[in-house]
């Protein structure tokens, strides 16, 4: 796949040291969420793959998979949950769109929802959509795609931070820890972001 130019820009700031290509098969991926997906998610899957940063947000992988000791969060499992989340929304604080157009590709430890809204045809236009749990705004549209919303938030190139918790806001070097990496660690009573030995490890069966 050609290098898309926001996860070159992404890799400067969040290095891939822990990530890992998923290998993906996107034609059957696509069919099977019934519908096409934006080049630069497909480049993240690519060089990082689904995991998290920092512990504070996680990409889901596109498809359901078995975790090593928990499942890795996946759109197709969280997308009744997404809309679900519009249609219980007062209607006087969400956005007027079909519920049908909202696409999570990700959550925060806020724990608040990233989205897609997906009325244009192209995937690579499909703006950012984030419902935040304790945020002044309930819904709030951004007119970027995924990676270039991970970036904004890395630089605090918006008006504000737009999520309930503002850690990875103006963050000089996140970190990113690919799922089955996180997994290993905490198996092996490690933290699993820092890899440093879990205090706490004693008191969970793994």
């Amino acid at each position: 796949m050609t290098e898309h130019p926001d996860i070159a820009a992404l890799a400067h700031v969040m290095a891939p040291t822990f990530g890992v290509d998923e290998a993906l098969d996107w034609p059957s991926v696509e069919e099977r969420l019934d519908c096409r997906l934006p080049s630069d998610y497909k480049a993240f899957m690519s060089l990082y793959g689904g995991g998290g940063i920092d512990d504070l947000l996680n990409v889901f992988l596109p498809l359901h998979q078995d975790g090593i000791q928990w499942d890795p969060g996946a759109i197709e499992d969280e997308i009744s949950g997404a809309r679900a989340t519009w249609e219980h929304t007062p209607a006087r604080r969400r956005p007027e769109l079909d519920p049908a157009h909202i696409l999570p590709w990700g959550q925060t430890s806020g724990p608040d929802l990233l989205c897609w809204l997906t009325t244009d045809p192209d995937p690579d236009r499909w703006p950012v959509l984030v419902w935040g749990r304790h945020t002044p705004e309930r819904w709030t549209l951004f007119d970027c795609g995924m990676t270039r919303f991970l970036l904004r938030i890395f630089t605090a190139d918006l008006a504000a931070c737009p999520l309930s918790d503002s850690s990875l806001w103006g963050k000089t070097s996140p970190r990113f820890v690919h799922w089955r990496e996180q997994q290993v660690r905490w198996k092996a009573g490690r933290d699993p972001f820092t890899n440093e030995p879990d205090p706490y490890a004693d008191m969970f069966p793994r």
